[in-house]
């Protein structure tokens, strides 16, 4: 949710150009008008597609650091437990720049159970009913709770989940690719942020997966292969 309301800016932004360094993004994020520290929030810098390049934590201070592979335009996201996402108008970064002091104001919010959560963001984002998906396609947080004994990490979850229109192969890198179709990869979001085919998440911190078919699926930029919709414990608020 775009929330320029809620941005306070960019305080004091400096750069320094370096052909060695790479364009990065530092600051700080705050709650309210206190200014407290929103410590543990979860900073990910996009393309203006939506496409990850970095993401971070904030510290106990609220800092954070994050890295584009180069020069151009980019978005800051911001997700924190018990609060609004928070996303910046695009960003231009010129070559070896740092911004520094990037401060934001989340808004707070009810806590909601996953289910409502979910079923919100993937109808928002996707244009998917999830009433309308096989049960198969809909791993719940009840569900996660079972399997997540025998399933360290997103692969192997979904693995134990079996649904049967999907297929995980092992690509050259060693990455997974979740397959709906004969050929291509379905494209990996992580509380609504495409990571790419595929991405690392432990167990613990996952609380809902949607398995979308590429028929189903809205994309405003994708492709026809589907969707894995993860959401974690950051996002929902559980």
């Amino acid at each position: 949710m775009r929330s320029p309301a809620c941005v306070l800016g960019i305080a004091a932004a400096a750069f320094v150009p370096s052909v060695s360094q790479a364009q990065r993004v530092e600051g700080t994020l705050i709650i309210g008008e206190a200014g407290a520290p929103a410590a543990n929030a979860r900073v990910w810098l996009t393309t203006t597609r939506g496409l990850m390049v970095d993401t971070a934590r904030s510290d106990a201070q609220g800092r954070f650091s994050v890295s584009a592979p180069r020069p151009g335009r980019y978005v800051l996201n911001v997700r924190r437990l018990g609060y609004f996402p928070e996303e910046t108008d695009p960003i231009r970064l010129a070559e070896g720049e740092v911004r520094h002091d990037t401060v934001f104001v989340l808004s707070a919010r009810v806590l909601q159970p996953v289910d409502v959560v979910v079923r919100r963001e993937v109808s928002h984002r996707f244009g998917v009913d999830i009433r309308s998906l096989s049960s198969s396609n809909v791993i719940t947080a009840e569900e996660i709770d079972r399997i997540r004994p025998a399933a360290s990490d997103l692969r192997q979850l979904i693995q134990w989940n079996s649904a049967p229109s999907l297929t995980i192969t092992t690509q050259r890198d060693g990455s997974a690719c979740y397959q709906l179709r004969i050929r291509g990869c379905a494209l990996v979001y992580v509380d609504g942020m495409l990571w790419g085919t595929d991405a690392w998440i432990p167990t613990s911190e996952i609380e809902s997966v949607i398995i979308i078919p590429g028929h189903q699926a809205f994309l405003r930029y994708g492709s026809t292969n589907g969707v894995i919709a993860v959401f974690t414990n950051i996002w929902s608020g559980r």
